[in-house]
């Protein structure tokens, strides 16, 4: 018995190592952003105020930002009927998401609004995109901050103190 040598190119030797990789439609594509229209209470708004705020929510995301929530819906509401607690004030939003709350209480007359969520930059580039659009006005005047952080409860002044000194005034002790 004899044995022969076939004759093979080498690239067909060759087994294929990418046994992990996906192919490119084997996920289906994130979904795309969305807009929600939030409308004030008509007793809420004042000469000036917008009756509404557009607001932008991202495709999809793990932290579930894609959501407009009832509890950001329910604390823009209480803000709206209790503008005082916010007047001339510093406000900050843990997670903001869209940033309702946030953007309320800049319509408000808050002295200094702090808007943080996660540091993904389609969340906070969202966070930017509703400042831009519904507080216009706030933000031109350097009253609404979009902080890039990893917050940590008992941590936050410090934090926002060492990485935006643009809002250090804000949070003066």
């Amino acid at each position: 018995m004899s044995c022969s040598s076939s004759e093979m190119d080498p690239d067909e030797m060759l087994v294929p190592l990418n046994v992990f990789d996906e192919p490119e439609t084997f996920r289906p594509p994130p979904p795309p952003p969305t807009c929600r229209i939030y409308v004030r209470e008509p007793s809420a708004v004042q000469g000036g105020e917008p009756a509404q705020l557009r607001l932008n929510l991202v495709g999809g995301h793990s932290l579930w930002a894609h959501h407009l929530w009832n509890a950001g819906l329910s604390m823009a509401r209480y803000l709206d009927r209790h503008k005082s607690l916010v007047a001339g004030k510093t406000t900050l939003e843990l997670g903001a998401a869209a940033g309702t709350p946030s953007l309320i209480a800049a319509i408000n007359g808050a002295a200094c609004t702090v808007i943080t969520d996660y540091p993904d930059q389609p969340l906070l580039d969202n966070i930017e995109k509703n400042g831009d659009e519904n507080a216009g006005e706030a933000k031109q005047a350097g009253r609404v901050h979009t902080v890039v952080s990893e917050m940590v409860v008992g941590e936050v002044h410090d934090c926002i103190a060492e990485r935006c000194i643009l809002i250090r005034r804000c949070f003066a002790v």
